[in-house]
């Protein structure tokens, strides 16, 4: 009998490997009515199938009407090899509390390890027109180079590290150094928010001089981490960013001053292209990635106007 239990515990278990939960925020637009909610969203791998996956909004309601679990299965996935899924446009019927849906998952989805981005259309009873927007379609764009690094004068070895970029709402950016250590000593997560940049003919240069608080690592090789005891810490940033190159110079003020070199400067400069601007004042615009577009997208886009403020658009 014992046995039999420790079978059926297996198999349960083999069941479940493939889901994750996503909790995240998902704002509906009813009848031109705007709702923002948290919600859970489950993706589940389909077993032995070619990237195929069933996607439960769990406990779903708008307004006063709760429509409880939609599940949409047979959504395919396309996997880049940075591990960005990105969804094909799937419309599924399905039966809630008050009757038959049909629900679209819209192309321009994706996921990416903990975070997952969804644009849905939901038509409930035939009438009642909704469209969901979970969580944000703004993926950190990964750097992968090597990192040097001077400490009392004595430089370490060149070690490949990944470096995060991502773009803020606002046009700024957030640049993350994760797990950063010198040798065996541990110093933490560096996280520069804010980061102003500016476009030079599709290089970016980013600078930024900041008081921040360097975080604990999740490096099971590491014991200690010496960021978190250090509370305030002066860094300064200088750095170029293209579409698959970062070069970046960070100093971190502490111990008589932490330089680190990520990659090399020596981007190819030149104009490849000239682009006409837009007559009604955009300058330029980009993609969540930072990558610059020829025109908007489906999805959020940054605008850079020519007086060099920022805005964000939807384009549905």
């Amino acid at each position: 009998m014992k046995k039999i239990f420790t079978l059926i515990a297996a198999v349960v278990s083999a069941m479940s490997v493939g889901a994750k939960d996503f909790t995240d925020n998902l704002h509906l637009t009813v009848m031109g009515n705007d709702l923002n909610s948290e919600s859970t969203i489950t993706v589940d791998k389909v077993e032995g199938s070619d990237d195929t996956y069933d996607i439960t909004l769990n406990d779903f309601s708008f307004d006063t009407f709760p429509l409880g679990d939609i599940k949409i299965e047979g959504v395919k996935g396309e996997t880049a090899p940075d591990g960005m899924v990105s969804f094909e446009e799937t419309t599924t019927s399905v039966t809630v509390s008050l009757g038959n849906a049909s629900v679209t998952i819209n192309e321009g989805s994706r996921m990416k390890g903990d975070k997952l981005y969804l644009d849905m259309t939901i038509v409930a009873l035939g009438v009642i027109n909704v469209t969901a927007v979970f969580g944000d379609d703004n993926f950190p764009k990964a750097y992968t180079d090597d990192l040097t690094v001077t400490f009392m004068g004595e430089a370490s070895a060149p070690q490949p590290t990944t470096i995060f970029v991502e773009t803020q709402a606002d046009g700024k950016y957030t640049l993350s150094l994760k797990n950063f250590k010198f040798g065996t000593m541990g110093v933490g997560n560096v996280v520069l928010t804010d980061v102003e940049g500016t476009d030079n003919g599709g290089v970016v240069n980013l600078s930024a001089e900041q008081t921040i608080k360097i975080t604990e690592g999740d490096d099971p090789d590491v014991t200690t981490w010496l960021g978190p005891i250090l509370g305030d810490v002066p860094v300064s940033l200088k750095a170029k960013m293209s579409e698959d190159k970062l070069y970046a110079e960070i100093t971190i003020n502490m111990m008589g001053g932490i330089n680190v070199v990520f990659g090399t400067d020596d981007f190819t400069t030149g104009i490849d292209h000239v682009t006409t601007t837009p007559d009604n004042g955009e300058e330029a615009i980009y993609d969540l990635s930072g990558r610059r577009l020829n025109e908007m997208q489906k999805g959020i886009n940054i605008v850079r106007k020519a007086d060099g403020t920022t805005v964000k658009v939807l384009k549905k």
